[in-house]
């Protein structure tokens, strides 16, 4: 919602510096036309605004599924086009994923401003942990079912930090 900032003009919406998610606040102009007359005339324009992102690049606004409450990358709406096919335009309703780093130095080295794998959980048990809270939380709150919930957390404890990267 625009009365809450998170839904803002596209410039300064998303982090620019996360490294394969370029972003450049190329949106679609939205007109208003008078389609009574060929061709329709343009009367006016609609200003057009996009969910706000918080430091990783993802929509701070509405109910986070485990995926994005306890992440392991940044999840989008949009993807930017491959170079040669419009690099500064997007994909709209085309989500990427871009792995978190799996280590500090790894992040470091590619001057990725997003915490790694290893500084957001301490190891495979940190992780686990996060989703059961985070879990229960939105079965608290009717988000999720609790077998859902069950589910998602033997997954986390399966899966291991290190395979979870790109």
């Amino acid at each position: 919602m625009r009365a809450h900032g998170t839904l803002v003009a596209a410039a300064g919406a998303v982090p620019t510096d996360i490294p394969g998610l370029p972003y450049t606040a190329t949106h679609t102009r939205a007109a208003f036309s008078d389609q009574s007359v060929l061709p329709p005339k343009e009367i006016g324009r609609y200003p057009v605004f996009v969910p706000k992102a918080d430091d990783d690049g993802m929509a701070i606004a509405g109910v986070h599924q485990l995926a994005l409450a306890v992440p392991r990358a940044t999840y989008t709406g949009w993807n930017p086009r491959a170079q040669g096919f419009g690099p500064t335009a997007f994909y709209p309703l085309q989500g990427a994923v871009v792995p978190f780093a799996p280590t500090e130095a790894a992040r470091k080295e590619v001057h990725d401003p997003r915490p790694s794998l290893a500084e957001r959980y301490k190891d495979d048990d940190a992780y686990a942990a996060a989703v059961r809270k985070e879990a229960a939380r939105q079965v608290t709150e009717r988000l999720l079912l609790p077998e859902d919930a069950e589910r998602a957390i033997e997954a986390a404890k399966q899966g291991k930090l290190a395979k979870l990267g790109p």
